[in-house]
């Protein structure tokens, strides 16, 4: 059985198993309140491992003060109408998640649709949910802040248990990826760039991600010393993947998939059966070596 294990003071992470790898599922007590954050990717992922889990620290989902979200794509809020009809009392979001989680499958059709030939269907079980209200960059709800942090996608955030500074990241800290991705996932480079710099100025004590990244896995950064080398290994990381990728148009390779395959055989991954996401990733930096003129010049 899969439980909520604790990753500091009041602070608990759940594994919900998913197509080779795990989702995270947060809760976070405060007294008498609890609150949820991220919900799996399906109803049977809440009745088979949330609910029980819950039950486990003597919790039912009509005792969740409020259910929240990191972002909204379907492996994160796939469980949040089964929890509404399980009577979660409240159910929140960041505002720029707010459309995207009344409808989260028009959302995943349309990330779908800009690489059609490379991506799998979007799951038809998600359902969209209103949310009660929405959260503000910075604001806090109970003993958790909210922070916009774009990039993986354009309404991520993390999210800071401020007593013990321990920083809740969903997909915003991707690392060097998941072993099913292949290689990190951003949409917008410029904004993750960003959201690293954000994340290291929140100096956290602790990163607990929502996936399991490599190269940390399950060694979590769970110091403030770890947690700071390990922002420095992703930042950098950023400039391994343009270093390869101009490397690879140096040699007049101009395939966009090619690229993004030869990407993930360099970082010792395996090339996934839809390569959707790595595509994003690479094409984020192809547009920027483009548009700053980064190759340089053959003598």
């Amino acid at each position: 059985m899969n439980s909520f294990i604790q990753q500091a003071p009041e602070v608990f992470l759940l594994k919900v198993p998913m197509g080779g790898i795990w989702t995270g599922v947060y809760l976070v007590k405060d007294g008498d309140n609890a609150f949820l954050i991220d919900s799996g990717p399906d109803a049977q992922s809440v009745d088979n491992v949330i609910v029980p889990a819950l039950a486990e620290l003597g919790l039912a989902p009509k005792d969740i003060t409020c259910l929240l979200a990191t972002h909204t794509h379907g492996d994160h809020v796939g469980g949040h109408y089964r929890l509404r009809e399980l009577g979660v009392k409240a159910i929140a979001c960041l505002r720029h998640s707010a459309e995207k989680i009344r409808d989260p499958l028009k959302y995943a059709k349309l990330i779908r649709a800009k690489f059609p030939q490379d991506s799998p269907p979007a799951s038809s079980s998600l359902r969209g949910v209103e949310p009660d209200f929405t959260l503000e960059d910075e604001e806090s709800i109970g003993p958790i802040q909210f922070f916009h942090a774009p990039g993986h996608d354009d309404d991520t955030a993390v999210i800071l248990h401020t007593p013990s500074k321990a920083l809740l990241t969903g997909d915003s800290f991707q690392a060097d990826g998941t072993i099913v991705q292949g290689c990190a996932l951003y949409m917008k480079l410029p904004e993750y760039r960003r959201t690293l710099g954000r994340i290291a100025s929140l100096k956290p004590s602790a990163i607990i991600p929502g996936h399991e990244f490599i190269p940390f896995n399950a060694d979590f950064p769970n110091t403030t010393g770890k947690a700071a080398a390990a922002i420095e290994i992703t930042k950098n990381l950023l400039g391994t993947y343009e270093a390869f990728i101009i490397a690879q148009m140096q040699t007049g390779c101009d395939d966009q998939k090619e690229i993004a395959k030869n990407l993930i055989r360099f970082r010792g991954g395996t090339i996934p059966e839809f390569l959707f996401l790595a595509l994003y990733t690479t094409t984020e930096h192809i547009q920027e070596i483009k548009s700053y003129n980064l190759i340089p010049e053959q003598e």
